[in-house]
């Protein structure tokens, strides 16, 4: 049995989700959410959700908390779900929780492959950070400075 890492359809989601440029969560999320489809079936998955939430900064007092599903099957998904939790730099977390599609259970294998997935996931998601961080920081000099960076 091929595992996903090395599957024609996981290298094409690879390829098709570092290679747009996004600049925030929400917009790494929208550009997962146009592409997890190529990969959907074969990992079993009925729906994917995420929970972003940053606590409150100078920036931004009242926090963030975004909820996003970035893909629904119209097969619909199972009640057991499958979650895994990341901290963040500023103290906030970041939940992604998998379901199988249908009413079935996930498999020894797909699991691992879901937590491999997950990893790959927040890494996306700390880019879309940590570029909107530098962006808002260049900003912030150019304030200051009155000179554009």
């Amino acid at each position: 049995m091929m595992g996903m890492l090395t599957s024609d359809s996981f290298k094409e989601f690879v390829k098709v989700v570092v290679s747009d440029n996004y600049i925030s969560i929400p917009q790494m999320e929208a550009n997962l959410k146009k592409h997890i489809e190529i990969i959907a079936k074969e990992i079993n998955l009925g729906q994917l959700s995420s929970i972003y939430i940053a606590p409150p900064t100078p920036q931004n007092p009242e926090g963030v908390k975004l909820f996003n599903i970035l893909y629904y099957s119209p097969e619909g998904f199972g009640s057991e779900p499958y979650e895994k939790n990341y901290g963040t730099g500023e103290g906030g977390t970041i939940t992604l929780t998998f379901n199988t599609c249908g009413d079935r259970e996930w498999t020894d294998e797909e699991l691992k492959e879901l937590d491999m997935l997950s990893d790959f996931i927040y890494i996306l998601s700390s880019k879309a950070r940590l570029t909107s961080k530098v962006i808002e920081m260049s900003d912030v000099i150019a304030k200051l400075t009155s000179k554009p960076q």
